[in-house]
């Protein structure tokens, strides 16, 4: 692996694929998916499917398989109106793309026709695979739902080789694969070719980014006993319930030595955002343990002049690439945001694991985003996790290797990162966390990615994959039907 802070540096030992497959198809067309799928199905050849390969749990890569790449699916279309597939109502303002578009060709296809759509963090992260059918929270999250909450409809290739369009009209079985697909993971069910979605009419994102650096009095830091990083996360907590109900999204990263706090709002009033965090502003702005580097106001007209400017705070580094990566994840839902004891009880949770995670060699950061559908809380049509509906936050506890670090300070890092999100269980019994950001040493992994939905989402598994086709031991949680 190639240390992606010095990619130019020579690397030593043998070369080899490792984990990567070993053949690929070039896909374009869904005739080329439906001949990959009989010829590993007549051959009993293991299977991969592959776009972007934005995937911390490696699902898009797996070691002896025939990987279906879809990169070259390429097709973006515009629909003033639509008419799903044997539905009655239209819909207007549909975005259609294929599986190979990223979030960053998406919006810069559909922005120049005065629309945004629902897209992440990371401009290289495929809208249609993982990201659309895992959930998809993003800056619009908030406003708009998860990218799950905007599908309309699919063309998909199943692992008998039949192309199917599937939506929530279909008859019986299609519904539940359209259901299914809508949160339940990315190359479980089917291979997606087209993704059609919701568009919504641009207006200007609105954004407050603040920056700061911590004291660190004689170089020594004990975090859970640091009154900075106990108010700091205090007033973020205690704000956040009225941001999340004017629709507003936060990308927030507490270090042991500085903050970002970014929060964005979709909205034509751009003096909005100015009232909604004006108590959040004055507590930032007033203490006096902060070392400001910036406090400002924003007004981004077009969704790419914001992304242009969120690579300079700290989302950038959000979507690493050529280095190891650990996460574990949480989601914490609205009632600890509720009550002050409540909120005492989740500072206390954030510090903790910052420091276990500093103090064990895991960095100590926590990431709070506020980027899930909470302004859409019901949602029977989608297969995603329920508990990211009653989620003011998700919080991920993250370390990263390169391929310099020894085997034994990864191992320790792995280890660290999945026990510093304990203090988040133990304030969240039965909870979950977003799949695509999670651990794959969940014990319970059934009930933290897919919650209530597992059962059901088995079966629409086994009904439409009898034999385990697009099963591996890659594919996180889903060994036990391997089984």
């Amino acid at each position: 692996m190639l240390n992606s802070f010095s990619p130019s540096a020579p690397v030593d030992g043998t070369c080899s694929l490792g984990r990567l497959s070993t053949y690929h198809v070039e896909a374009h067309t869904a005739n080329d998916v439906q001949k990959t799928l009989n010829f590993v199905r007549a051959h009993d050849i293991r299977l991969s499917i592959k776009n972007s390969g934005h995937d911390y749990f490696g699902r898009s890569n797996a070691a002896n398989s025939l990987a279906i790449w879809t990169r070259n699916m390429k097709n973006a279309q515009y629909h003033e109106t639509y008419q799903a597939r044997g539905c009655q109502s239209t819909f207007e303002n549909v975005g259609e793309v294929g599986a190979g578009i990223s979030a960053q060709e998406a919006w810069e296809f559909f922005e120049p026709l005065g629309m945004l759509v629902t897209v992440g963090a990371t401009g290289s992260v495929g809208i249609a695979g993982g990201y659309g059918q895992g959930g998809g929270h993003g800056p619009l999250g908030p406003m708009y739902g998860l990218m799950v909450d905007n599908a309309i409809e699919f063309d998909v290739i199943t692992a008998d080789g039949q192309a199917r369009t599937i939506n929530a009209c279909s008859a019986a079985e299609d519904a539940e694969l359209f259901w299914a697909m809508r949160g339940g993971g990315g190359g479980t069910f089917a291979v997606l070719i087209s993704y059609r979605f919701q568009l919504h009419p641009a207006v200007p994102l609105n954004v407050y980014s603040f920056q700061a650096s911590f004291p660190i009095p004689d170089g020594q830091l004990n975090i859970t006993q640091s009154a900075v990083h106990r108010d700091v996360v205090r007033a973020l907590a205690s704000n956040q319930a009225l941001f999340a109900s004017h629709g507003m999204a936060g990308y927030n990263f507490v270090l042991p030595d500085h903050m970002v706090s970014l929060q964005i709002l979709p909205s034509t009033n751009t003096e909005l955002i100015k009232n909604i965090t004006s108590t959040y502003n004055k507590f930032l702005t007033r203490y006096p343990s902060l070392n400001i580097i910036e406090n400002t106001y924003y007004t981004f007209r077009k969704f790419s002049e914001w992304y242009a400017f969120a690579q300079t705070p700290s989302i950038a580094r959000n979507g690493p690439v050529g280095v190891g990566i650990s996460e574990s994840g949480r989601f914490l839902p609205k009632r600890l945001f509720s009550k002050p004891e409540s909120v005492e009880k989740l500072v206390d949770a954030v510090v903790t694991a910052m420091q276990f995670s500093l103090q064990h060699g895991g960095g100590g950061a926590a990431q709070l985003y506020a980027t899930g559908p909470f302004s859409h809380p019901v949602n029977s049509g989608t297969g995603v996790n329920p508990a990211f509906r009653d989620a003011l936050w998700e919080v991920i506890m993250g370390g990263i290797w390169t391929s310099n670090t020894p085997d034994s300070i990864r191992h320790q890092i792995r280890n660290t990162i999945s026990a510093s999100v304990e203090p988040f269980k133990a304030l969240t019994p039965g909870g979950g966390c977003y799949m695509n950001e999670g651990d794959w040493t969940e014990d319970n992994w059934q009930q933290t990615f897919f919650g209530s939905n597992y059962d059901r989402l088995l079966e629409v598994k086994r009904l439409f994959d009898p034999t385990g086709l697009f099963n591996c031991w890659k594919c996180v949680g889903w060994s036990g039907y391997d089984e």
